[in-house]
């Protein structure tokens, strides 16, 4: 399944999803941090699924860590690198051939 090939926006929302699954761990006072070593892998293998090429995995990296490191829960890896993969992203330019 390539997660990749959906419309940006329907990826934002599933950006935003798993954003609030990961911070959900703080509902479970000490239980919460606990599940944070089964989400982890999981939150890794969405995020490659998510994110193609060598920034996916490093993504994915970043955020296997992030969730098993206690108290990194609240930042929200997958939309704010939705953001930086649609909204900041540079285009490549294109060479004008009627020039």
């Amino acid at each position: 399944m390539n997660l990749a090939s959906i419309s940006p926006t329907k990826r934002l929302l599933f950006c935003i999803l798993l954003d609030v699954i990961g911070t959900l761990s703080y509902s479970l006072p000490v239980l919460g941090e606990l599940s944070d070593i089964f989400w982890a892998p999981i939150a890794a293998i969405l995020y490659r699924k998510l994110f193609s090429g060598a920034g996916g995995w490093l993504g994915a990296g970043v955020v296997f860590l992030e969730e098993l490191l206690p108290f990194s829960d609240v930042i929200p890896t997958f939309t704010l690198s939705w953001i930086v993969t649609n909204v900041f992203s540079i285009q490549p330019r294109t060479l004008n051939k009627n020039a």
